[in-house]
């Protein structure tokens, strides 16, 4: 929260209900819109440490010096933002129930936004031990953008999107139908798929993660070095 380069990308966290809400009634959708903020939101949170080493720069030499198991540091990075963020999603997932006014869409909201969350959880904690790119270096603005990084960055999010959004794929297609329908059962099959589905990716993608981090230390260290 100190840091103003993340504080910068959780700053659109509260305002997207509301972006949502002015959208829906200028389109006519009403609050229905308000539906896609919890998975949203949980996408946001859990990319945001897809690049947690890059973020540390030069800082992250302490974790080399020390020898910080890859399990430790994984894990360290993963819940305070489960801690943080799983409440908050369940919230928002909450609110646009009942704003649109479909708490038969609950179940089916809280599966999709739980499962993505962990998901993306799980995938960024193994992309940030194998793709590092240039970010802001701290005490610099966060919408500075690093010289020569677009094309590292731009490879780096579209490989961890693509990865999450085929992970998520039978929570949504279930959650989708169970909304739309509506099928009530399938919102609850839903929550138990996308539960299952992101509880087992985040323990995976942690566990790869860590044994990538053991694995690639030095080799992270001299990229992080050469962004100064």
């Amino acid at each position: 929260m100190r840091d103003p380069r993340y504080a910068a990308s959780i700053a659109i966290v509260p305002l997207l209900p509301l972006v949502m809400l002015a959208v829906g009634l200028t389109s006519g959708a009403g609050g229905g819109l308000l539906l896609v903020v919890a998975p949203l939101v949980a996408w946001l949170l859990g990319f945001g440490i897809s690049n947690d080493v890059g973020y540390d720069s030069t800082a992250f030499a302490l974790h080399v010096a020390t020898g910080v198991p890859g399990r430790a540091d994984r894990w360290g990075r993963v819940l305070p933002v489960l801690v943080a963020g799983l409440p908050l999603t369940v919230a928002f997932a909450l609110v646009g129930c009942a704003v649109a006014d479909r708490w038969d869409a609950l179940p089916a909201m809280l599966g999709i936004s739980c499962g993505t969350l962990a998901t993306s959880l799980g995938i960024s904690s193994a992309v940030s031990a194998r793709l590092v790119y240039p970010v802001p270096k701290p005490g610099e603005s966060p919408f500075k953008s690093p010289q020569g990084a677009t094309v590292a960055t731009m490879v780096a999010q579209l490989v961890t999107m693509a990865i999450v959004l085929a992970l998520s794929i039978p929570a949504l297609a279930l959650g989708l139908f169970a909304i739309l329908a509506p099928a009530p059962a399938l919102g609850w099959a839903t929550l138990g798929v996308g539960t299952a589905v992101g509880a087992v990716v985040l323990v995976v993608g942690v566990r790869w993660g860590a044994r990538l981090l053991d694995r690639r230390r030095p080799e992270l260290l001299q990229q992080v070095m050469a962004f100064r």
